[in-house]
């Protein structure tokens, strides 16, 4: 309510703040308040009433401003966001930065036969050519050599190969289960793909459907048995599962890292699992007349 010839007075909230003026100075406080804070058409007249005498239209005019928080002055700039990351070129990822699959990481150099992808009779231990790739045997190492295990073979002579002549060396493979075409490979095939003479000593070795994981040749050391002869051997092998381990033993010297004169008998065990971590496991060949 506005008195007749009374003084106007002008209580102005101004987002939270309370502040009595009059006439004389309305317009120029209202346009400090509204420098100061920012906040257009934030404030609003409360009441109109006369100056001096009561109060009771509004409160004192020494009534204090108070402030919830601090606002910035109309010179300060507004935050800008964060920019979103882009990628380098602007657009989707490569489809060059996939990782490969997995049939990617295993497949090696295209092979038709072992030949192409290592060397048992130089190397022992040889990489094989599966599924048209050259490949570890079994289970491969970070820089991508086959992992090994350590076993102990037990070999077991009838009586018979103790008596003049004796075979000299023991030739021991370890074979793929399956040829390089992948059909399944069996001791009675393994025997019939291999030589039996000087001559024909190298027949499996070079065989392009044959895949041998481990060769070795060792010298033999009958002395005076009476009966069976018995040799145990240690091997590190690859680790692998459904080898054949096939043996022969031939009646000639070693001549390098080949026999000579015949073939004296063969031994050979299927489905040979040597999967096991170290320190290994224990295979055996049983050498008997043929």
């Amino acid at each position: 309510m506005v008195g007749v010839g009374a003084p106007r007075c002008v209580w102005l909230v101004v987002g939270g703040l309370v502040a009595q003026t009059g006439p004389p100075f309305l317009e120029v406080l209202v346009a400090r308040w509204i420098a100061l804070l920012s906040l257009p058409a934030a404030f609003a007249l409360a009441q109109v009433a006369g100056c001096g005498g009561s109060n009771e239209a509004g409160p004192d005019a020494s009534a204090s401003i108070a402030m919830d928080a601090v606002v910035p002055g109309p010179d300060a700039a507004p935050a800008e966001p964060d920019a979103a990351p882009v990628a380098p070129d602007g657009g989707e990822p490569s489809d060059a930065a996939e990782p490969p699959d997995a049939e990617t990481l295993d497949a090696g150099p295209v092979c038709t036969s072992q030949s192409e992808c290592g060397n048992p009779v130089q190397d022992q231990i040889a990489n094989v050519c599966q599924g048209g790739h050259c490949r570890t045997p079994g289970p491969a190492n970070a820089d991508g050599s086959a992992q090994t295990v350590r076993i102990k073979l037990n070999a077991v002579y009838n009586g018979v190969f103790t008596q003049v002549p004796r075979p000299q060396v023991q030739i021991t493979r370890l074979i793929m289960n399956k040829h390089t075409d992948g059909t399944p490979v069996t001791c009675a095939d393994v025997k019939a793909r291999s030589g039996d003479t000087q001559a024909t000593r190298s027949k499996l070795d070079d065989d392009p459907q044959i895949n041998q994981a481990f060769r070795n040749l060792t010298v033999l050391s009958f002395g005076s048995p009476q009966g069976q002869a018995f040799f145990n051997f240690f091997y590190d092998v690859p680790r692998g599962d459904g080898y054949l381990l096939y043996g022969e033993a031939w009646y000639g010297a070693r001549e390098a890292n080949n026999p000579t004169g015949m073939r004296a008998t063969t031994a050979c065990v299927e489905n040979v699992n040597l999967l096991a971590e170290p320190p290994g496991t224990e295979v055996a060949l049983s050498f008997q007349p043929e």
